[in-house]
């Protein structure tokens, strides 16, 4: 699943508490429930080939899904729960993209990266059982899936904001 999914789903399980750190360890957990659901993801580590329009392609929704992320960050700033449930829902992605960059080693969160890793790997039997057969359909019901993530969890958490 993409960061922008995670980090809205991240700020509405927060909003849930009044405690930063309880709203922390819900975003986080909100992560691998997110996860369970069937969704496409690029392969990050480069065993599947992409042609160089793919890639293009890839790297776009990339930088635009962090780059949203992170606008979104900026604004939850002012809304503790919101904030540390978003932050800690990413903090998965964030550290497999570390790994599959070689960026840390050891692996910066061992037990963090392992469950990571089990979730995230194509090859696993966790990934296997929450694909369709066809990866085109993977990436129209992932998409689906993640706009709806995305939609919704904005038009519950606008109401709930104290924009004043």
């Amino acid at each position: 699943m993409s960061i922008l999914p995670h980090t809205v789903f991240g700020a509405v399980t927060g909003s849930f508490f009044t405690s930063p750190v309880l709203a922390g360890t819900a975003g986080f957990f909100s992560h691998y429930v997110l996860d369970a659901i069937p969704h496409f993801d690029p392969d990050m580590r480069g065993i599947v080939k992409y042609s160089q329009l793919e890639l293009l392609g890839i790297k776009a929704v990339v930088f635009v899904d962090i780059g949203l992320s992170l606008l979104l960050l900026i604004f939850f700033y002012q809304f503790p729960s919101l904030f540390w449930g978003a932050v800690l829902a990413v903090l998965v992605d964030v550290d497999n993209f570390m790994q599959y960059q070689n960026k840390f080693y050891p692996k910066s969160f061992p037990l963090l990266s392992r469950i990571g890793f089990t979730m995230h790997d194509n090859g696993s039997k966790w990934h296997r059982k929450l694909e369709f057969r066809s990866g085109f359909m993977n990436l129209v019901i992932g998409i689906i899936l993640q706009s709806i993530i995305i939609f919704g969890g904005l038009l519950y958490l606008l109401p709930r904001l104290k924009l004043t």
